[in-house]
């Protein structure tokens, strides 16, 4: 049996230096022949596309609030398999223990590291600290010692001395945890940050000079080899149920248009595979740069960032016509979060400019400068849609900062018991929430049933117009 080599790269809290040293270690393994896996901790779509593009493989979420246990495993398998990958790295989410508030600990990685029986990295900042690094180290090794912290690694370091004393630390009061090394503190190795967190990876950013750098530093400083024997020196992983991904891939027998492009890129990589697993072609496309629409019969808009891009949304009429005219013929579209707000009248910037919009959902999406909502969530549909019948019951995500104005469309979801949100159409479900398809598949499965209906309507009036 495949034991899957793997590790879970935590932190001690969210600004650790987590993410910076995870792609260190993904750049370096990659550059050594290694074909690493990436995974995220979570609902994050940012993280993701650093790791992809370090390693040139399509990074995944495995988030255990959202999924079941076996969809966990099913995803996590089906992608190292398809890759063929010889090593998994698994970025942590905030703190190692933090997740979804609740005693089983549904969302924090240290609950993951025990589904996927994954060996742990501990990331600690060493920043102001000396022997003090083994009192952090214990405390959390002591916290749950049914996980398996395995080695750590020490950021921001400043000089070999320092290592010294933090190393000599750990290994005499956790003789069983490895010490693999450590970053230095370097300012010129920091991720960039905005105001939804890590930057998004675009041409502008400087990764092509830090990632580089960072990986020198790592192959200097971190004992690769033992921590690819800590990844190979692990159990099979639990026994699961296929629930995803079918033994045979239905024929290709709809396409759907995917908004990809600078402004809209927040998508689960494996809620496009779940698509394509259920016989959907997906198109991608950009409302930002094309002038018109794919051949498709369904259309989905991820989240992003529009309001970076509102002047292009704008100017770009020709395109804005044209999901007009889509939506107006019957053709299903699916949006979240940022693609919702493309689907609004108008969006209002923080500079107070007002920009059109497509205008499919009456009403005014305005930035805010502080987050409006960010969390978990459970939501209830109010009425049947495209994805679901009424009543149906969702678990999602929101991270969103602007707030809606003026809004005149049936609300699509009930939140908690108690909020009303996103909107409805025949034809449309929009809202905040970004869904993940492993939830519940048949929100994938009916979305798709949508489209091939919309395909064979169409094909029948244009036989009827012959």
């Amino acid at each position: 049996m495949n034991n899957y080599p793997r590790l879970i790269i935590a932190g001690t809290n969210s600004g650790c230096g987590k993410t910076t040293i995870v792609l260190g270690i993904m750049a370096a393994l990659t550059k050594k022949g290694y074909r690493v896996q990436p995974f995220k901790t979570g609902p994050d779509y940012i993280d993701t596309s650093y790791h992809s593009e370090v390693t040139g493989l399509k990074s995944r979420n495995l988030d255990t609030w959202l999924l079941d246990t076996d969809v966990i495993l099913e995803l996590f398998v089906n992608a190292t398999q398809k890759e063929k990958a010889n090593i998994s790295i698994i970025e942590g989410v905030m703190g190692l223990y933090d997740g979804f508030i609740g005693e089983s600990g549904e969302g924090s990685t240290a609950h993951l590291a025990k589904l996927l029986k994954s060996p742990i990295i501990l990331i600690v900042d060493a920043k102001g600290m000396a022997t003090s690094a083994a009192a952090v180290v214990m405390g959390f090794n002591e916290f749950d010692p049914t996980l398996n912290i395995a080695g750590v690694i020490f950021n921001r370091v400043s000089s070999q001395r320092h290592f010294e004393i933090l190393s000599k630390a750990v290994e005499d009061k956790c003789p069983d945890i490895k010490v693999l090394g450590y970053l230095p503190k370097n300012d010129g190795l920091t991720i960039p940050e905005r105001h939804l967190g890590l930057t998004m990876l675009n041409k502008q950013e400087p990764l092509s000079t830090i990632i580089p750098l960072l990986t020198e530093e790592i192959i200097q400083h971190i004992d690769l080899e033992l921590l690819v024997k800590m990844a190979q020196d692990v159990d099979p992983v639990s026994s699961y149920t296929q629930a995803i991904f079918q033994a045979i891939i239905p024929a290709k027998t709809v396409s759907i248009g995917v908004a990809m492009d600078d402004a809209f890129c927040f998508y689960y990589e494996d809620n496009l595979n779940i698509l394509r697993s259920m016989g959907a072609e997906l198109v991608f496309f950009s409302p930002l740069n094309d002038i018109q629409l794919p051949v498709v019969d369904g259309l989905y808009f991820g989240g992003g960032f529009p309001e970076l891009f509102c002047d292009s949304i704008e100017s770009n009429i020709s395109m804005r016509t044209w999901v007009t005219h889509a939506s107006n013929l019957g053709m299903p579209i699916y949006a979240e979060c940022g693609g919702m707000l493309y689907l609004m009248d108008k969006m209002i910037t923080l500079g107070n400019k007002t920009c059109h919009m497509v205008g499919l959902i009456p009403g005014e999406a305005r930035m805010q400068q502080r987050l409006s909502k960010v969390g978990y969530c459970t939501a209830t549909m109010l009425e049947d849609n495209i994805l679901g019948q009424k009543g149906t019951s969702i678990r999602g995500h929101r991270f969103h900062w602007s707030r809606l104005e003026n809004t005149h469309v049936p609300n699509a979801y009930q939140i908690d018991g108690s909020e009303n949100t996103g909107f409805i159409q025949p034809n449309m479900l929009a809202s905040y929430i970004h869904l993940h398809f492993g939830t519940q598949p048949s929100l994938a499965q009916n979305f798709v049933n949508n489209c091939r209906r919309y395909k064979e309507i169409r094909m029948e009036r244009r036989k009827q117009r012959w």
